[in-house]
């Protein structure tokens, strides 16, 4: 009986520590692993591999199909994706759109108020299906004139609609006010309102982008430029 109960009790010490050696292997375990693909790294140090290692949405390791493999404990569940040689590139940026403010670009089409737009929740869809990660967003309005357009973005993303990530830039600055109305509102150069949406700059406008030309002259440019410089944009 007493040989009986060692062999039970060794037995249950044996599992335990299997156990918390496979827990321990596992919480460090890849959640995601793409191999056999061309990767285009975008990192002259290293500019091509062959498979990624993904935990908690990050990147953790990037190599060759063998290397990344060897990052996978027996028995832990990481999921794998075979790409089959097929390209695999980081996500795209919009360097430039205006997608927070269709929803106020309307047109009279026939006899009716319409947006000439699909909803924002539709846009966001199409970006995150055709690759887009981020984009910049140069009409992220004044807040103290147009706020609607962070504030659609805001809304988006408490809805868990927001499929990337928002640069907005500040618009319509073509003197300095804008910077100090930014500055009465706490808003400094870069500043973050979520995980996904930031404003790291202004725009200047040169010319009026509603149809006339009205060139700046070359030494206001220059003083807003220096100006909105200064200030940390």
């Amino acid at each position: 009986m007493k040989t009986s109960t060692s062999h039970v009790f060794l037995l249950v010490c044996v599992i335990l520590f299997y156990h918390r050696v496979s827990f321990g292997q596992c919480s460090q375990a890849p959640d995601l692993v793409i191999a056999n693909a061309n990767i285009i790294t975008m990192n002259p140090i290293q500019p091509e591999a062959h498979a990624m290692a993904i935990r908690d949405g990050e990147v953790m390791a990037i190599g060759e199909t063998e290397e990344i493999i060897a990052l996978m404990p027996p028995g832990c569940a990481v999921s794998w994706i075979d790409a089959g040689g097929l390209t695999l590139l980081p996500g795209f940026n919009d360097a430039h759109c205006h997608w927070l403010s269709w929803p106020e670009h309307l047109c009279d089409a026939p006899g009716q108020q319409q947006t000439t737009y699909p909803p924002l929740t539709e846009i966001m869809d199409t970006l995150s299906r055709h690759g887009w990660t981020s984009v910049s967003e140069l009409n992220f309005g004044r807040p103290d004139l147009i706020p609607d357009h962070l504030q659609h973005a805001m809304e988006l993303e408490a809805a868990g609609d927001l499929n990337v990530r928002i640069n907005g830039y500040w618009g319509t600055y073509d003197n300095t006010d804008l910077i100090d109305v930014l500055q009465d509102f706490g808003y400094e150069p870069g500043h973050s309102f979520s995980d996904r949406i930031r404003a790291p700059g202004v725009k200047i406008y040169v010319d009026d982008p509603f149809g006339t030309m009205d060139i700046m002259d070359q030494t206001t440019c220059t003083s807003l430029v220096e100006y909105a410089h200064d200030a940390g944009y």
